[in-house]
């Protein structure tokens, strides 16, 4: 399992949707997340199941999260996410 402890300033945002090869769960310790077009409000809870491509993440506050991940965290990034 890997783990990580991310903040980010207001306006960070990813680049393009997200594929990870295993599951990954966060944890939403303080400000808000949004993915797509699904915000989030610390706290909170979501996980992406492995193989998903998630929406591009984006906040427009300080955000602090816990990501963990059942294997080692990689990124594959795509143009869209599938229908």
């Amino acid at each position: 399992m890997a783990a990580r402890w991310p903040s980010a300033p207001p306006g960070w945002c990813t680049p393009q949707p997200e594929l990870h090869p295993n599951v990954q769960e966060d944890i939403l310790l303080e400000g808000e997340v949004v993915f797509g077009e699904t915000r989030y409000q610390a706290p909170a809870y979501f996980c992406f199941p492995a193989n998903d491509v998630h929406p591009a993440a984006r906040t427009e506050t300080v955000f602090t999260m816990i990501v963990t991940c059942s294997g080692p965290f990689a990124v594959k990034y795509h143009d869209a996410v599938p229908e």
